[in-house]
């Protein structure tokens, strides 16, 4: 044990000495952390990343550039860290109340649309709602809003000036709120995204207008209107198939200008729909709430190598010139083919009233066999089938081939449901129908095969003494008297229907005791021909367009002509003109038309006022 003696120090020892033994002692200590306990041990493993990281780099620093450059270098070091600590913490703080610190607002204004994911043809509604958190009320609430085309404003929950889209709060208290409450139809393409807006105005405690805005969007996910295919899941290539397209409006508000568009097969053919498609799809217009309907269609697949084809349909609405694309549905269905194919031969063009010969050939071109086959045929009005030489065919083998002739007739005049129509061509198609392979039935049919109708040129014509509105046309005694002149003026109409006729002329022959003037009116075509060698009138109309007189203006001409009536026509009608013949070349087809007109005499029948005074005395 050392001396209880009070430890006096040692005199005349220098100030460098006590130096020296504080670096000995921070040396002992340093050794002594090394070889310290578990708790030295693990805090220098814990700071040992930190040392690396931040005191080691800040070492070198201070040696690099402030030890022995300095006179007091340790505080030099230590102000310019601190500066830097400094603008690191002004940083943060700015971060801070730039991005994450949002000031307390006392009025805050809101814009909500549901529902989220909107259905075209449905209901939105947009919740406005102006917060008054503040102590004090906040006066002359309004809101100015902007709405998209796409939302057609049905109603509001406060008053609403529909011209200028604005609403009135009024008043609205201290740490109170109030919400508009804007229902509308959502019209719009599927996937398109909306964004309605509003602007806020009111004043504060203050007298100050304040303005505040909100805006809300949304994409339209779905749609109110549909349609789907309603047909066969399997269907044979060549057999004429019928189906519908079923459309609806689920929604509770009406849908207008809607359209129902068809995406046929590549080899898929369209025969016939009820209503008629136009311009690629229909045109339903307006479907009322929760109503539904239907397009009854018929079509044929024409070609085979597939298992399966899809049909698919679209909805959509008019917007201006675009379609609003709403919805689609598709429907895959199993290509049965029989491998039996029908080609037509045969007259393509024909004048009404003709009589042609066509030809049908079918062919077993499939692995199939078609047992107990029978062709029949199918005829567009105006058509009608004379003879089928056989109908009963039998069995069909695969390699089969054979031929089937028809004797077809055209009407004499275009049937009613072509009147007004021009371009007429009209169709022959005929089916094969039997078990295949003893299975299932099946009825193949060939494509269309088209004639071309020629027009129907006619003529009608007649002579007056009187004109429509009385005025005397006629000179000389009426009835007729022999051996002495009457004066009278024909007129020529040329009468057409379907299509045009070029190089159009009529002629009529003149009898002995009748002479023409050489008085005529034509407004359509050259004035009227007299060739007294032969006798004949000639009136060169040129070309005739379709349904004179109905779409397009009435063609005639006139000429003023003298009879001198002989005895031996006492007592009779005189003939003023026979012989009359109209030709021309129907522009469609190419081929020669031709109609007469019967014998123009002194019985006048289109002239009601002289028609009784025909007779010659």
């Amino acid at each position: 044990m050392p001396d209880n003696k009070e430890i006096q120090p040692i005199e005349g020892e220098i100030v460098e000495k006590a130096e020296a033994i504080g670096a000995e002692l921070e040396t002992d200590i340093r050794e002594a952390a090394k070889r310290g306990g578990v708790f030295i041990g693990t805090l220098n493993i814990m700071t040992q990343p930190a040392r690396n990281l931040i005191t080691e780099p800040l070492a070198d620093l201070y040696k690099d550039r402030y030890e022995g450059k300095y006179k007091r270098p340790k505080h030099v070091f230590a102000f310019d860290m601190g500066l830097i600590a400094l603008g690191a913490a002004l940083a943060v703080v700015s971060i801070y109340f730039g991005l994450i610190y949002k000031p307390f607002e006392t009025v805050q204004v809101g814009l909500i649309a549901e529902p989220k994911a909107p259905s075209s043809g449905g209901e939105i509604v947009l919740n406005l709602t102006v917060a008054n958190n503040g102590k004090d009320p906040i006066e002359d609430v309004s809101a100015a809003l902007k709405l998209p085309t796409q939302i057609k404003f049905e109603r509001a929950s406060l008053p609403y000036d529909r011209a200028s889209q604005t609403v009135a709060f009024g008043e609205i208290d201290a740490k109170s709120d109030a919400t508009v409450r804007i229902v509308g139809t959502l019209n719009g393409a599927v996937g398109q995204n909306i964004r309605a807006s509003a602007i806020v105005t009111y004043k504060d405690a203050s007298e100050n207008t304040i303005k505040k805005s909100a805006a809300a969007s949304v994409k339209i996910t779905g749609s109110s209107v549909g349609a789907a295919f309603e047909m066969p899941d399997s269907i044979a290539v060549g057999q004429i198939v019928n189906g519908d397209i079923r459309y609806f409006n689920h929604s509770n508000a009406p849908i207008n200008n809607v359209v129902i568009i068809p995406n046929w097969p590549q080899n898929f053919v369209l025969s016939s729909s009820s209503p008629e498609i136009k311009n690629g799809m229909w045109f339903v217009g307006t479907l009322a709430p929760g109503s539904e309907g239907k397009i009854a269609w018929s079509g044929m697949e024409t070609a085979g190598g597939a298992s399966a084809d899809e049909f698919i349909v679209e909805t959509g609405m008019r917007s201006g010139a675009d379609i609003l694309t709403q919805s689609q549905s598709k429907m895959v269905v199993t290509l049965i083919d029989p491998g039996i194919g029908i080609a037509f031969d045969g007259a393509t063009v024909a004048r009404l009233g003709d009589t042609l010969a066509l030809t049908a050939t079918y062919k077993n071109t499939g692995d199939h066999t078609l047992n107990g086959a029978a062709l029949t045929a199918a005829l567009d009005g105006g058509l009608s089938i004379l003879n089928i030489d056989r109908a009963a065919l039998g069995d069909i083998n695969p390699g089969d081939t054979g031929t089937v002739k028809l004797t077809v007739r055209v009407s004499n005049k275009p049937p009613d449901a072509l009147k007004n129509a021009t371009g007429v061509m009209l169709a022959v198609r005929v089916s094969v129908a039997g078990k295949l392979d003893n299975n299932s039935t099946v009825a193949i049919s060939s494509p269309a095969w088209n004639i071309k109708i020629a027009t129907q040129l006619g003529m009608t014509a007649g002579a007056r003494y009187w004109s429509d509105t009385g005025d005397q046309l006629g000179r000389g005694p009426l009835p007729p008297t022999v051996g002495k002149t009457t004066t009278l003026w024909i007129f020529w109409n040329v009468s057409n229907t379907t299509g045009t006729v070029n190089n159009v002329r009529i002629t009529g022959k003149l009898p002995a005791n009748v002479t023409y003037t050489g008085k005529a009116a034509n407004p359509f075509g050259s004035a009227p021909l007299y060739d007294p060698a032969t006798r004949i009138m000639t009136w060169n109309v040129g070309d005739v367009p379709a349904w004179p007189g109905v779409t397009t203006d009435a063609i005639g001409a006139a000429c003023e002509v003298t009879i001198t009536p002989t005895a031996d026509e006492r007592g009779t009608y005189a003939p003023l003109m026979t012989d009359q013949q109209v030709t021309g070349v129907d522009a469609a087809t190419g081929l020669t038309l031709s109609a007469t007109a019967s014998d123009i005499t002194t019985h006048l029948t289109t002239d009601p006022q002289a028609a009784a005074t025909g007779t010659v005395k």
